[in-house]
């Protein structure tokens, strides 16, 4: 990539509040048009580092319910609490209390610590937070 399309993309993200994984991504696409850079960036590091993949189906999910990737990454390397699945003791169930719009839902994300990569297998939001979420009265 060239330096000057590279330095341009750090001043638009930096100036636009776009996300900041640190380093050069592994994959970047960018060119000018009016002015204005286009760019896809994969940044696959901070999905390996914690050894983590999404399957098909959460990642379906995460478009229907509308849940970015950095929302669930984040719920995921810190979590409010980590549950247990009784059903199935391989998965693990990291959540934390999320604000959207004004609301406070809870992110429940569900991964299957027994696979390597670990797997996330699904996830969802929920307003049913007394139902999910261990008080620590």
């Amino acid at each position: 990539m060239t330096h000057g399309v590279w330095r341009d993309f750090q001043f638009r993200r930096a100036n636009f509040g776009l996300p900041d994984y640190g380093g050069q991504p592994d994959f970047f696409c960018g060119f000018l048009k009016k002015g204005v850079i286009f760019a896809v960036v994969y940044p696959s590091a901070i999905i390996s580092d914690m050894n983590l993949v999404f399957s098909k189906h959460a990642l379906e999910q995460m478009s229907r319910r509308g849940i970015n990737h950095e929302t669930a990454l984040m719920v995921v390397s810190r979590p409010d609490q980590t549950i247990a699945d009784h059903e199935e003791p391989a998965i693990i169930i990291y959540q934390s209390l999320i604000k959207e719009d004004s609301r406070i839902f809870l992110l429940r994300v569900f991964v299957n610590k027994g696979q390597q990569p670990n797997v996330v297998v699904t996830l969802y939001k929920t307003t049913k937070i007394s139902k999910y979420y261990e008080s620590k009265v």
